[in-house]
């Protein structure tokens, strides 16, 4: 519902759009904390990292719901990779934010979703726990969120 919102604001708020000026309009998004549009992203964004980290604690709480907690995880995963991507085609210097901190922290936090599809027999290697534990990495992106605020 939030990633809705956010679409239908952006939509609204940008009336005449082209390649150039989605990326300016992306740009502003993701990393100008002071527009209207980075207030908007920069809230919806940290909602989903903030149920994400919820959801990670009440999994293990509740293995009942594994499957139910294993989608949401899926839907979280879909949105950051899809943040990191959207990231990564906004900027004229790619691999400034690539290899920047909180750019290796986006990545790091999708990964472990990945892993576990694509390479299953890693996980008994790893452990279920070592690659839990690294989507908790994803604080670590609300923190990026709050330093590009305040600081």
């Amino acid at each position: 519902m939030i990633a809705i919102k956010m679409i239908l604001f952006l939509k609204n708020y940008y009336k005449k759009i082209t390649l150039k000026n989605f990326k300016k309009q992306l740009f502003q998004c993701f990393f100008d904390p002071q527009s209207i549009a980075g207030k908007q992203c920069d809230y919806c964004l940290n909602c989903f990292i903030i149920l994400s980290t919820l959801c990670l604690i009440l999994e293990t709480s509740y293995p009942d719901y594994e499957m139910f907690f294993a989608l949401l995880e899926w839907l979280f995963t879909i949105i950051f990779t899809i943040e990191y991507i959207l990231k990564i085609y906004c900027l004229k210097k790619k691999s400034n934010y690539i290899y920047s901190f909180f750019g290796i922290i986006d990545l790091i936090a999708i990964i472990p979703t990945y892993i576990s599809v694509f390479f299953p027999g890693i996980l008994t290697l790893l452990g279920v726990k070592s690659l839990k534990f690294l989507r908790i990495l994803r604080i670590f992106k609300f923190l990026g969120y709050l330093e590009k605020v305040y600081f």
